[in-house]
């Protein structure tokens, strides 16, 4: 491997697209602190046995779980269909002008988030029921602050295919001339 591509394959990786993205960039975003609250709130609510939130049983799990799959499964398939659309010298333009990076991004933190959102479902559905309030209250609050957040990242997504197709006019436009 060349010392190009072991900096581009480092540079491409998630913890590196995170860093350029940039993590004040994601933290102090809209859909971040709507999801921080509900996370607060959902956890103060265990905590504090008020009983405001509904319990996450298994007919939530799944009614979650579902969801999530789904919209991972689409997101990936308009990924799948975005770049069968582009060619070899599309990407060398998104490349040179350094838009590549941050529409793949938004795709891999979507849906790396609903992922995550699975694998909480998953461990909350096969966990025993009898764990600490803490614990219970800690991965209510988990599984809904994440699905909230990736509900919101999913309208970036889309965000992102408009600008992708807006790009694709672009380049188009300027091969022609």
């Amino acid at each position: 491997m060349t010392k190009r591509d072991e900096s581009l394959t480092k540079s491409s990786s998630f913890t590196s697209q995170i860093f350029a993205y940039g993590i004040s960039r994601i933290i102090l975003s809209p859909d971040f602190i709507i999801a921080s609250l509900l996370f607060a709130f959902v956890l103060t609510d265990k905590l504090a046995n008020w009983g405001l939130v509904k319990s996450l049983d298994a007919d939530a799990l799944i009614f979650l779980a579902t969801i999530s799959a789904t919209i991972f499964a689409i997101i990936i398939t308009a990924l799948a269909i975005i770049l069968s659309f582009s060619s070899s010298k599309f990407v060398a333009f998104l490349r040179k002008t350094n838009k590549l990076s941050s529409i793949m991004f938004v795709f891999w933190m979507a849906s790396s988030t609903y992922l995550v959102v699975l694998a909480l479902c998953f461990l909350k559905f096969f966990v025993s029921a009898n764990v600490p309030l803490l614990v219970s209250g800690l991965g209510r609050a988990l599984t809904l602050g994440f699905f909230t957040y990736a509900l919101l990242q999913t309208f970036y997504v889309v965000a992102t295919l408009i600008r992708f197709a807006q790009f694709l006019n672009y380049f188009e436009n300027e091969r022609a001339d």
